[in-house]
């Protein structure tokens, strides 16, 4: 975005000067031709007068005397009726034009004197030189202007890309599972639509999260329960003398599909505990070093240091956000109510549950945080509690546990 935005700038900027410079020369071109157009017919005039002047007191009127008259870019033409071959021509050493009056090219005038005509020619090459003459400048001073509209567009683009940055961040946490979204406060009507619509997917979100968890236990509660309150009746059932044979291998095969069901009962139930949508997970291994370099980077700035294990299967996967969060909770409150090196260790179970130990050297000091109401000890809890997990102890003591289950 922010180099689109920027090239859009500095386009934009160099079009809008070459347009203005267009008007500015054609403008110029206008007036400076009306200035030539005076000063050419001036000069005729004085120079009819000098040449009559010259004439009535009997003085030749020669080449040099017409030089004398005229700047460097003009060329005058004394023409005598009758005799075109006495025509006296002067012309400065800077004049590129032909002196023909037929071109439209060049700035021509003529005044009368007795016995014939003055001419007085410019090429129209000096107005040119007036508005174009100084191309280095020109070129100069449009580099700059580019250097200066990509420059401007460039802060610009990045000032309006700045909240977009913000909300493809805040997308891809909730696209890992997390619910509490860094998103942009910004006065553009469709940064705030998009922050509007984000925040509304991760409330609705998280509470089908909450639905999913508290059906997954509530289905587990009510499926297991008649299933294990059967198995117990036809087991006492199987153990009585008064059966035959037949009806005993009947009853304990009921008493296996029932085992069957059972497993199949909990297996729909850790799907239902588990995120749907891929791309969310990831193993324990990257999850572990992910969040452990985020500790140790923290506490190095309080001159406290960390260690950290991985035990179990590491290539186990998890919800990533979840964990992130309760990961950016605790720490703050590690910071607060702990003193010393701290470890963590995180440990898969046989039955993919994440165990996560948190322990300090030195309990608590006087300026900790209590685990009072709106304490980030309290909402860590919060969110472990919803994910069906739970969390207690103390850092200083044998250990602050962490069980979830796998999500």
């Amino acid at each position: 975005m922010r180099p689109r935005l920027t090239v859009a700038f500095l386009v934009l900027g160099l079009a809008l000067c070459a347009l203005a410079f267009v008007v500015r020369s054609i403008s110029l071109e206008s007036a400076f031709s009306g200035d030539e157009n005076r000063e050419i017919h001036e000069a005729a005039s004085m120079i009819a007068v000098a040449v009559q002047v010259r004439d009535d007191a009997d003085e030749p009127v020669d080449q040099s005397f017409l030089r004398s008259l005229i700047g460097d870019d003009k060329r005058v033409v004394l023409h005598w009726d009758g005799s075109p071959d006495s025509d006296v021509v002067a012309e400065g050493p800077t004049f590129t034009g032909t002196g023909d009056p037929s071109r439209s090219d060049d700035v021509w005038a003529s005044a009368e004197v007795p016995g014939g005509y003055v001419s007085v020619s410019q090429s129209e090459q000096v107005v040119d030189d007036v508005l174009f003459g100084q191309s280095r400048a020109i070129v100069v001073f449009f580099v700059l202007l580019g250097l200066c509209a990509g420059v401007a567009g460039f802060l610009i683009a990045r000032a309006l890309s700045r909240p977009f940055r913000r909300l493809a961040d805040a997308a891809g946490a909730l696209g890992r599972g997390r619910f509490d979204l860094d998103l942009p406060r910004s006065r553009v009507p469709e940064v705030r639509a998009i922050s509007d619509a984000l925040r509304t997917s991760a409330t609705q979100l998280q509470n089908r999260l909450e639905q999913e968890h508290a059906f997954a236990e509530q289905a587990s509660h009510l499926l297991r329960t008649p299933l294990t309150s059967l198995r117990l009746e036809l087991e006492d059932l199987a153990l009585g003398d008064q059966l035959g044979p037949d009806i005993r291998c009947t009853v304990e095969r009921c008493v296996q599909r029932i085992d069957e069901l059972d497993t199949v009962t909990g297996e729909l139930v850790g799907i239902a505990r588990r995120p749907g949508g891929r791309g969310v997970e990831v193993p324990l291994r990257e999850l572990a070093t992910t969040c452990a370099q985020r500790w140790a980077d923290e506490l190095s700035h309080h001159d406290r240091t960390l260690t950290a294990a991985v035990d179990g299967d590491l290539e186990t996967t998890y919800t990533a956000g979840p964990l992130e969060h309760i990961h950016e909770l605790l720490l703050v409150d590690v910071l607060h109510r702990s003193r010393g090196s701290v470890r963590l260790v995180y440990e898969a179970t046989d039955s993919g549950a994440l165990k996560l130990r948190i322990s300090a050297a030195d309990g608590p000091t006087s300026r900790g945080r209590s685990k009072g109401p709106g304490s980030t000890y309290v909402r860590a809890r919060a969110v472990v509690t919803a994910l069906g997990g739970r969390l207690d102890g103390e850092y200083h003591e044998r250990g602050l546990d962490i069980v979830l289950p796998r999500r």
